[in-house]
């Protein structure tokens, strides 16, 4: 069953997180590769936020709403039937392109077996989403036979907040997490995998909530980078994480009453933005190698400033 406003939806994710890698020079994400060039543009700073703010906690949203689709309707997979399929979709487009990015853009031409293993264990460039999405795929599993357990034992909303409460907990904690295996990355995501399989099938489209969403999602936008660039206001850690986790959570609602609404009395998508949303994966891979050879190999950066 296709879910159409989802289909609409993957193209304006990937779009975000494409405008995200263009712009993250300029507001000081990734080192700038020149010397003679301005990197400290504001309007491509605010483009970079306005883009990473919730792209890729949308990408995980949208992957355990679709998820929640899934056990809907056909159930759930055995933990090694499940992580056979993801490999298939995650894991070797991700030991592909990323060996590929490392030999490419990664090594500076001094490649070697031992760090291309540590390189892809730790997450590598743009890809390192891959294993993180994987890991979040394996820990629902896990999460889900829990929360089954819970509700049997005591009753669905006490086992919705256990659950909750230790996701939040992970995403608090999530910066002290190792890297390797990307393990840090996927405490940090699984929560809104969790919440996009819990929302399947419970969001109704009202009339106010689009006019709600924009407000809402520009208010904790304003809130989280007012606090963040006035480095004369110390936050408690704990209050910044809520704020952060509010932000994203914004944005994702957002977006999803925006997709509700782009398809509201459609069938279809158009064949163009089917072909688009087909693609949506593919350009995810390989868009980072685009946007390094023109920042590195062409004047492009030089003509625009």
């Amino acid at each position: 069953m296709r879910l159409l406003n989802i289909d609409w939806l993957r193209p304006i994710v990937v779009i975000l997180i494409v405008v995200n890698h263009v712009f993250a020079i300029y507001s000081g994400v990734w080192e700038s590769p020149w010397s003679s060039i301005n990197d400290d543009v504001d309007v491509y700073k605010w483009i970079q936020r306005i883009a990473i703010c919730c792209s890729l906690q949308l990408f995980t949203f949208i992957s355990g709403y679709i998820y929640g689709s899934q056990i809907s309707n056909k159930g759930t997979l055995s933990l090694g039937q499940l992580a056979q399929k993801k490999a298939k979709r995650l894991l070797y487009p991700y030991f592909l392109f990323g060996t590929l990015y490392y030999l490419i853009i990664s090594s500076k031409g001094h490649a070697n077996f031992v760090d291309l293993f540590s390189t892809l264990a730790n997450g590598i460039g743009h890809l390192w989403f891959l294993p993180t999405l994987f890991i979040c795929f394996l820990l629902h599993w896990i999460l889900y036979s829990m929360e089954l357990f819970l509700k049997y034992k005591y009753n669905k909303q006490i086992a919705t907040i256990i659950i909750m409460t230790m996701l939040f907990c992970a995403y608090i904690s999530s910066p002290i997490m190792p890297k390797i295996f990307c393990i840090r990355y996927a405490f940090m995501y699984l929560i809104f995998f969790y919440i996009g399989q819990k929302f399947y099938g419970k969001i109704t489209l009202k009339p106010s909530a689009l006019l709600f969403s924009v407000i809402a999602y520009i208010c904790m936008f304003v809130i989280y980078y007012s606090i963040k660039d006035i480095k004369s206001i110390t936050i408690p850690y704990f209050i910044n994480k809520i704020i952060d986790f509010l932000t994203r959570l914004s944005g994702i609602y957002f977006f999803f009453i925006l997709s509700l609404n782009a398809v509201k009395n459609k069938k279809h998508l158009s064949k163009f933005y089917k072909q688009l949303t087909s693609l949506s994966f593919g350009i995810y891979l390989y868009h980072q190698f685009i946007i390094v050879y023109i920042y590195e190999r062409t004047i492009i950066p030089e003509l625009f400033g």
